[in-house]
């Protein structure tokens, strides 16, 4: 079995990406087995600071314009009381245009 190279990714788009001035956090765990999904994401959660934050799974793919129209509508629609808002949705690809 080929040994991880995940690592070594990540920290070359660290690199880029905190060129561009965007902050990059990196977390782990000391479990020799994967944790899954879900650990991965309450991780980002618990490490975020902002009033929003955005998942992208690697078997995505996020139109250009996903985050602006995302921002946009939890802006027009922004929750009451205290529970945290939810935006989830989703298209697909057919054929090279958005159904």
């Amino acid at each position: 079995m080929m040994p991880d190279k995940s690592m070594a990714i990540i920290e070359k788009w660290k690199v880029k990406l905190e060129g561009s001035g965007i902050l990059v956090v990196i977390g782990g765990h000391d479990s020799p087995s994967p944790r899954g999904v879900g650990y991965s994401k309450n991780q980002a959660i618990a490490q975020s600071s902002g009033s929003y934050l955005c998942f992208l799974d690697s078997d995505d793919v996020m139109m250009p314009q996903r985050v602006r129209l995302q921002l946009e509508a939890a802006v027009r629609h922004p929750t009451s009381g205290s529970a945290p808002g939810i935006l989830c949705g989703h298209s697909f690809l057919v054929r090279g245009t958005s159904t």
